[in-house]
């Protein structure tokens, strides 16, 4: 039976499409509605522990909200486009994942439009991730509603499986991996569209496969990279097989052009940072892939956190298997092509032996650098889709020639959404365990205590010698060099360091421990005045980590250096007890009363270090203000200073790390702008007084596809939603 071909329209929300499909209806609205409030009531139960205004999650849901915090602080304030972090979020210019998966910031910013900025921006973060999850399951219903007009209630458990499957669910819970997340929706759409691209009689697969494919690109592309090998393999496959049709090279010309202009900024994006690629070894992921074997076929663990949690799930495996047992039955080519998808991931996750070391060792560099340490993070949500298309299928073929096995598919099909459902608990236990209560949360979100990780400064392949891993006051690393470049004339940094001859308040073990040590005694902090605070240990101090703890405050610092640990550092200039370290660090409160703040230090090797009552540092407080740095900063988006510089043709070096097309203005007038050997921003200065007017502009290209982009989308949007009013209003064909 020929399939009548769709226009440029997206299979979510289409009530038609199947090879059992003799005419065009809608299904009962009574049966429909319950369907979709069953299947995003599920979704939304899967993502339960999101319902809350904190962070889920470990350091990188903390990541994820400075530069979701950065973004939709740059939208409030008029800033459009945003390329780059400039706020205290993120005032080192970060660009990632902004720039490499623009999806998930632009997601949060529309939410935050459609809200009228009345949530929180961790709140607006968990709504993203709760949105895609439902959004997923119902692209997964629809994509196997199609095939499966008539059967729609398997269409819905199958949709069910999908948003459960363990590989599925672990990416929110897990890893945090946040922007796979966002491709949920996506992902079932270009499966489906693969599928149907190969129906006899279809000749506008590749324009329904393009808008889905460039959507993911926008969520994440390591999973896009390979969705594409997959497209790229179907519609080569497609061209081969009926080249003499003019209209599927059509069809595929026009879907290559579609696809340029919705994914085109993507690309750019990526190839005007030029950002560094540290080889991935190979032998590390072959071991990976046999340390998670066989836990990856056992059930999932009670914590949810066991290596090989990950995983397709019982329930899935048994759609496969019946889906493979029906394709070597009754072959059909667009089964086949899926299920072969979903069978070649599956053999690189699975360690055959000699089979999956050859796979890994014959693919190009490249490809194992995008794909990274993990890569069932990024097949199982392919997996999980193909198999639902391929379930969908065989479920299309067999269901009508054998009504018995359609009943006994579904009952089977209700055990296996118990069963998901049931493992998935585990994830989300562990989600609810991960909530921060309502004391952490205040610190969390408080502007006193933004740190920006590692991820914030690695994309760009150099780390600031000041960077480290705990709270950085970016008014303080900013400097004046003289016109070699390399000479300090004015420091803010310096200018704060507290003097020998501050107050000194000598710190005790409160408890004679080996591993912890608290200290006292406390110090209190008066809200509004922001504090260096000088630390000389008086002892010999093995490697561990200083806290600095309040009821509004946290500072964690490692030692001997706690900028240590970065592949891009050059210079160490960060806190610590180092030759080239920093002794002090800053510290202060937001809230309006003060905050009494304890120091505690924790050794890495407890049985290193014995413990005595004598003294164990000597701290120092001096106070400071921004207003009162010799590099006053007025504001962070854009960057403004005003200092005074003592010669000509003296350079300032702010905190952003370069990137092409910042653009800087000296006293109204154009200014120069280079890259520091510290990897920073310089702009040029005049003697005398300067105030300097920074932003971001980007690249010409950068620009011109971004904008391309949003007018792309914009077109396709308005043409499929007048092609789908159009397909409502006409009347039934008769059925062939």
């Amino acid at each position: 039976m020929e399939l009548k071909p769709h226009r440029l329209l997206p299979p979510l929300f289409r009530w038609r499409a199947g090879p059992e499909l003799t005419s065009r209806r809608l299904p009962g609205i009574f049966g429909e509605v319950l369907r979709l409030l069953l299947i995003a009531g599920g979704c939304f139960g899967l993502m339960s522990a999101f319902v809350t205004k904190s962070l889920v999650g470990s350091g990188d849901a903390a990541w994820y909200s400075m530069m979701t915090s950065d973004f939709l602080t740059q939208w409030r304030a008029g800033i459009f486009p945003v390329f780059v972090g400039q706020t205290e979020y993120a005032f080192n210019g970060s660009v990632n994942p902004l720039r490499f998966a623009p999806y998930f910031q632009h997601f949060t910013g529309l939410l935050d439009l459609l809200t009228g900025h009345s949530l929180k921006f961790v709140a607006l973060q968990n709504l993203a991730l709760i949105l895609s999850v439902i959004g997923g399951g119902l692209s997964a219903y629809f994509c196997a509603a199609s095939i499966l007009p008539r059967r729609r209630w398997t269409a819905a458990g199958l949709a069910l499986l999908y948003a459960a499957c363990p590989g599925v669910v672990a990416l929110a819970y897990v890893g945090n991996l946040f922007m796979t997340v966002m491709a949920l929706p996506y992902v079932p759409c270009v499966i489906y569209a693969l599928w149907r691209s190969l129906e006899p009689g279809d000749v506008t697969g590749a324009m329904r496969t393009a808008p889905p494919l460039a959507a993911v690109w926008w969520c994440h592309a390591p999973v896009a990279f390979w969705l594409t090998l997959v497209a790229a393999v179907t519609h080569v496959w497609r061209l081969a097989s009926r080249w003499r049709d003019g209209r599927i090279c059509r069809d595929c010309l026009r879907a290559g052009m579609l696809f340029a202009l919705c994914a085109g900024y993507v690309f750019i994006s990526v190839w005007t940072l030029d950002p560094p690629s540290q080889p991935v070894e190979r032998t590390l992921i072959l071991q990976y892939l046999r340390n998670i074997f066989p836990n990856v076929l056992l059930p999932v663990s009670h914590a949810g956190l066991a290596a090989g949690d990950s995983q397709l799930g019982w329930s899935l495996w048994g759609v496969l298997l019946v889906s493979g047992a029906a394709f070597a039955w009754r072959p059909r080519r667009a089964n086949g092509l899926i299920l072969g998808a979903a069978g070649i991931l599956l053999l690189f996750l699975l360690p055959v032996p000699g089979l999956n070391r050859w796979l890994w060792t014959a693919l190009p560099q490249t490809v194992c650098n995008i794909t990274f340490y993990n890569p069932e993070q990024r097949f199982y949500v392919i997996i999980a889709a193909a198999v639902v298309i391929a379930g969908a299928a065989t479920m299309a073929i067999a269901g009508e020639r054998f009504p018995k096995s359609a009943i006994a598919f579904n009952l089977a099909l209700l055990a296996g959404v118990c069963w998901s459902g049931r493992e998935a608990s585990h994830f989300i236990r562990q989600g609810f365990a991960t909530r921060p209560g309502a004391a952490r949360t205040r610190i969390q979100e408080g502007m006193n205590n933004i740190e920006l990780t590692r991820y914030s400064f690695n994309s760009l392949g150099s780390v600031p010698s000041y960077f480290t891993h705990g709270y950085i006051d970016p008014y303080l690393e900013n400097r004046v060099l003289a016109p070699d470049q390399a000479t300090v004339l004015i420091d803010n940094a310096a200018v704060v360091r507290p003097p020998d001859s501050a107050p000194a308040i000598v710190l005790h073990p409160q408890v004679i421990t080996h591993d912890n040590v608290p200290l006292e005694p406390y110090f209190l902090l008066v809200p509004g005045v922001r504090y260096a605070l000088r630390f000389d240990p008086l002892r010999p101090l093995y490697a561990g980590t200083l806290l600095a703890e309040g009821e509004t405050v946290f500072r964690e610092y490692g030692f001997p250096g706690s900028g240590a640990g970065m592949p891009f550092l050059t210079a160490e200039r960060a806190f610590g007890i180092l030759p080239t370290s920093r002794d002090y660090f800053p510290i202060w409160i937001s809230r309006p009363t003060g905050d009494r703040v304890q120091l505690r230090y924790v050794f890495a090797a407890p049985a290193l270090t014995p413990v005595t009552e004598a003294p164990f540092a000597v701290v120092r407080l001096q106070s400071y203000e921004v207003g009162g740095l010799p590099v006053k900063i007025t504001r962070w988006a854009p960057y403004e200073a005003l200092l005074e510089s003592p010669v000509a043709g003296a350079w300032l070096e702010t905190p952003r790390l370069f990137t092409s097309g910042y653009r800087a203005l000296v006293n109204g007038r154009r200014a120069s702008v280079r890259r520091s050997a510290d990897g920073r921003v310089l702009v040029a200065l005049a003697a005398g007084a300067n105030r300097i007017v920074l932003a971001y502009a980007g690249p010409g290209p950068l620009r011109w596809s971004y904008y391309a982009a949003l007018v792309t989308w914009a077109l396709w949007g308005l043409r499929a939603a007048t092609n789908r009013i159009g397909i409502w209003r006409a009347p039934p064909r008769a059925p062939r």
